[in-house]
């Protein structure tokens, strides 16, 4: 059995008990009911800005239950806003999914695709009052979020990346099964291989204009806890630099500049030599 196909398989309790509540209830009809295989998807009418979140920070892959709410906008179309889900970041056992609410910019939507500047554009908390969501904005550590990413000034084109918008929870989506399962575990095993963890899970970030992914893996031990935590960037064939492309985190709730240096030693969205 596959780390991934372990990790759909005890999502489903939880699904189902949330389906059968949502049948018994009167003259509901279900809507989103998933084919086979399910394809769960983000219902709001942000599916852009869930885009954003799901490519900028480590640990979501997005679901049904995810929230997006928009605090404000810019002149330029910029948009500040929050989103709220489960993140396997904010979890400390497997079976105990944790959410870490996050604040975060996009610079505009054309089309299909969203545009953003990377790495940059967010924060992360612990927990965040919603009745007081919409006094964020004038928070200090907002504000510097905010010149970072040139609020109120015109957007520059080279900064940004772009992401196709979609409302697809990740795990189901095989366009982002970019690394195959061989190579995913040769990293799996390797984490696995120390003594504090037994195996490990993994789950896709985002990928470059070259081929490359990254992806984050967690370790965990014999009673479902985390251990260490581990980003790694493949190339498109599957390999990774053992000395540059494999970084452990240390603190989970503020990694920007970590996750942008590592970046920058990998060569991340330059063209090969």
């Amino acid at each position: 059995m596959t780390y991934k196909l372990l990790h759909t398989m005890l999502k489903l309790p939880v699904v189902a008990v949330f389906l059968i509540s949502l049948i018994s209830m009167p003259g509901c009809l279900l809507p989103f009911m998933p084919s086979d295989p399910p394809h769960y998807e983000y219902p709001g009418e942000y599916p852009d800005l869930y885009t954003v979140a799901t490519n900028s920070i480590l640990g979501i892959e997005g679901e049904f239950s995810s929230r997006v709410e928009v605090v404000e906008e810019d002149f330029y179309g910029r948009k500040l806003f929050i989103y709220w889900g489960i993140s396997d970041l904010a979890s400390k056992r497997f079976d105990d999914p944790g959410r870490m609410p996050s604040i975060l910019i996009a610079q505009k939507t054309e089309g299909d695709y969203v545009y953003f500047y990377p790495d940059c554009n967010f924060l992360l908390y612990e927990s965040l009052d919603v009745t007081t969501s919409q006094n964020i904005a004038s928070t200090e550590e907002v504000e510097n979020l905010k010149q970072q990413n040139d609020w109120g000034r015109p957007i520059d084109e080279s900064e940004c990346v772009r992401a196709e918008v979609a409302r697809r929870d990740r795990d189901y989506q095989e366009n982002h099964n970019l690394v195959s399962e061989a190579a995913q575990e040769e990293v799996s095993n390797s984490i696995a291989s120390n003594r504090t963890s037994r195996w490990s899970m993994f789950y896709y970030l985002t990928s470059d204009n070259y081929d490359r992914h990254i992806y984050v893996f967690r370790g965990l031990n014999q009673n479902n806890e985390y251990t260490k935590t581990y980003v790694v960037m493949f190339n498109g064939d599957g390999s990774y630099d053992k000395d540059v492309g494999i970084m452990e985190l240390t603190d989970l709730w503020n990694y920007q500049d970590d996750l942008k240096d590592f970046k920058e030693r990998n060569g991340w969205n330059t063209s090969p030599a």
